[in-house]
């Protein structure tokens, strides 16, 4: 094995770690977002606040495992006797590194996406709830195109 396919095995096997950590955030906060609309709090700044915190606990992860993936791979080139050169790490594909708190698969159809994101809301306790995390997600317009006033609607019709 090249010492190129070696350092993309660790670049893969860095992004299936982040994808893990994005999966468990959103799990985390939507645990968060039912617990707070249980007890009737959901708009507080209260889970704004605790939202925020477990978000900045990703965060971290996130650098962590970067770096991590960064020694590993000038641990590689050093017992390899290369010139150690600077490594790019990279990006989560959404902007601004945003994570969405679905499931992203961009080799579905338009349609399958829109049934997927359908099956995810449905989980959501009210439509209020839904609603909010539509409005605020800066990704699912791209992700759905013109699907996204139709889970709009979804979310209004089915959703109590």
């Amino acid at each position: 094995m090249s010492i190129q396919e070696k350092i993309e095995n660790l670049k893969n096997e860095a992004k299936i770690d982040i994808a893990n950590y994005a999966k468990l955030l959103k799990k985390e906060q939507l645990k968060k977002i039912q617990l707070y609309s249980k007890k009737r709090i959901y708009r507080s700044s209260i889970l704004c606040n605790k939202l925020l915190e477990i978000e900045q606990a990703y965060q971290i992860q996130v650098e962590k495992r970067k770096e991590k993936l960064k020694q590993d791979i000038q641990k590689l080139q050093q017992s390899e006797n290369l010139p150690e050169d600077d490594v790019n790490i990279p990006d989560l594909p959404f902007p601004d590194n945003y994570i969405p708190p679905y499931p992203v698969d961009m080799t579905l159809s338009l349609q399958e996406r829109y049934y997927a994101l359908c099956e995810h809301y449905k989980s959501y306790p009210t439509k209020e709830a839904a609603l909010a995390e539509i409005d605020n997600d800066i990704f699912i317009q791209e992700y759905l195109g013109f699907y996204y006033t139709y889970l709009r609607q979804y979310v209004i019709v089915k959703l109590p």
